[in-house]
């Protein structure tokens, strides 16, 4: 599942940063980190960190920062509005 996916569910996550080229994913964590939308970290963590990562996630859970949740009312409002402009 994308973190996309999971921020429109609302839902507590751990994102992890894939290496990439152009370090996108890198920005994209940073941003969700400074937001403290989930916990977002740069590299895959040890194993022995996982329980305290899943806790702190359950605890952070604050994609209301980075998603209204109605982002599909806003493009369809979006698209509206440019097909009256249109007429």
């Amino acid at each position: 599942m994308q973190w996309a996916e999971v921020a429109a569910a609302g839902r507590p996550a751990v994102v992890v940063a894939q290496p990439r080229p152009f370090d996108e994913q890198l920005a994209t964590v940073e941003a969700l980190r400074r937001l403290r939308c989930c916990v977002a970290l740069p590299e895959w963590p040890a194993a022995g960190q996982w329980p305290s990562l899943l806790a702190e996630a359950a605890q952070l859970c604050g994609w209301s920062r980075w998603t209204t949740g109605q982002g599909a009312r806003d493009a369809a409002a979006a698209i509206d509005a440019l097909a009256e402009e249109a007429l």
